[in-house]
C-alpha cells in the first residue's frame, strides 16, 4: 500500500467512526459521553430462533435451530465469558418465547403447551403450569409489572394474534385483549415505562411494518407509529431504562443491518448506527442494564453467525 492509498483508507476508517457513534461534551472538560456505539463481545452460540433473557449481569441463551436444539448457554458481562448451564428441562426447542421475571427465567416450549421456569440459583429446571392456548413458535414475549405476556405466533396451520399473561406467583395463565391487525409470527417486542410493544412480523406471506402498544392496566392495544424499516421479520426488539429498540431482520428480498430507535412520549421512529457485523435475522437480544446485547441468527448465504454485540444507546 503506498502513501496516499493509506492516507485514503485511514479516512475512511475515521469517517465510519463518526457515522456510528454520538459524541457529547461534558461540562468542566470531563470525559466525552460517547453515544450510540455498537462493540463485539465474545462470540457465543451460533443458531437461528433461540431465545434469550437476562437476570442480573448475565444472559441466557438456548434452543434454536439447527436441531432444534437443548442446550442453554450463560454470558457473564463482568468477565465477558460464556459457559455451559443446565440443559432445557423440557427438551429440544426452538421458536420458543422466554422472558425473565425476578431471579429466574420463564420459557414457553415451542410448539408445545410446556411451560419450564429456569432457576440460576441452582441452574436447574421446574416445571410449571402448562400453557392453556394453542401451541406454537415464534410468539413475541415480554414483562410487565412481575408477569410474562406471550402474543401470536404461529401454530401448524395459521398465524395467531392471542395474548396470554403468566403470573409466576399464582402460576397461572390469563387470557388477555388480542393484538390488533392480522396473526402474524417472528415479529419483534419489548416492554418500555410499564407498557408492552410488539410489530413487524409476517402474516401468510406477507411481511408487516404495523407496531402496537398494550396497556396492561387498561387490557388494550393501540396502533402507534409504524416501523420505518418497512416491513420485514425476524427483526431484533430491545428497549433500554428509556426508549425502544428495533432492527435487522428480513424484508422478503434482502438481509437487514438497520436499527431504529422509538421514543414512546413522541411516538417516533428514528435511525441510529447501523449494526455493524453481518446483516441477519432471527437471532437473539437481551438487556443487561442499560446495554443491549444482539447476536446470532442467520445472515446472506444461510450462515449461521456466532458474533456478538454489545449496543449502547
Amino acid at each position: 500500500m503506498n502513501y496516499f492509498q493509506y492516507l485514503f483508507t485511514l479516512t475512511l476508517i475515521i469517517a465510519s467512526v463518526f457515522q456510528t457513534t454520538r459524541i457529547e461534551t461534558k461540562p468542566g472538560g470531563l470525559a466525552p459521553i460517547v453515544h450510540d456505539v455498537w462493540k463485539h463481545v465474545k462470540n457465543g452460540p451460533d443458531r437461528q430462533y433461540a431465545f434469550a433473557f437476562a437476570i442480573g449481569k448475565f444472559g441466557y441463551v438456548g434452543g434454536g435451530f439447527v436441531g432444534p436444539m437443548r442446550d442453554l448457554w450463560k454470558y457473564d458481562s463482568g468477565s465477558n465469558k460464556w459457559s455451559k448451564a443446565a440443559d432445557i428441562g423440557g427438551g429440544p426447542t426452538m421458536g420458543a418465547g422466554a422472558v425473565a421475571i425476578g431471579a429466574n427465567g420463564y420459557l414457553l416450549m415451542g410448539n408445545s403447551r410446556e411451560f419450564w421456569e429456569y432457576i440460576p440459583a441452582s441452574d436447574s429446571w421446574k416445571r410449571r403450569a402448562d400453557f392453556p392456548g394453542t401451541p406454537r413458535n415464534f410468539p413475541v414475549a415480554f414483562t410487565l409489572d412481575k408477569c410474562g405476556y406471550f402474543v401470536g405466533g404461529l401454530n401448524k396451520q395459521a398465524d395467531l394474534s392471542d395474548c396470554w399473561e403468566y403470573d409466576p406467583v399464582r402460576d397461572t395463565w390469563l387470557r388477555k385483549a388480542s393484538l390488533p391487525g392480522p396473526g402474524r409470527r417472528l415479529a419483534a417486542g419489548f416492554a418500555l415505562h410499564g407498557k408492552g410493544y410488539a410489530g413487524t412480523g409476517m402474516s401468510g406471506s406477507r411481511n408487516l411494518a404495523d407496531f402496537y402498544v398494550y396497556d396492561p392496566a387498561a387490557d388494550r392495544w393501540k396502533r402507534i407509529a409504524d416501523y420505518p424499516g418497512g416491513g420485514c421479520r425476524g427483526a431484533f426488539g430491545a428497549s433500554d431504562a428509556s426508549c425502544g429498540f428495533c432492527g435487522l431482520g428480513f424484508d422478503g428480498r434482502t438481509i437487514r443491518k438497520d436499527w431504529w430507535r422509538f421514543d414512546d412520549v413522541g411516538n417516533s421512529w428514528r435511525r441510529q448506527a447501523d449494526f455493524p457485523a453481518a446483516p441477519r435475522s432471527g437471532g437473539v437480544a437481551f438487556v443487561i442494564g442499560k446495554d443491549i446485547y444482539i447476536g446470532s441468527g442467520l445472515a446472506t448465504g444461510s450462515s449461521l453467525q456466532p458474533d456478538y454485540w454489545r449496543y449502547t444507546e
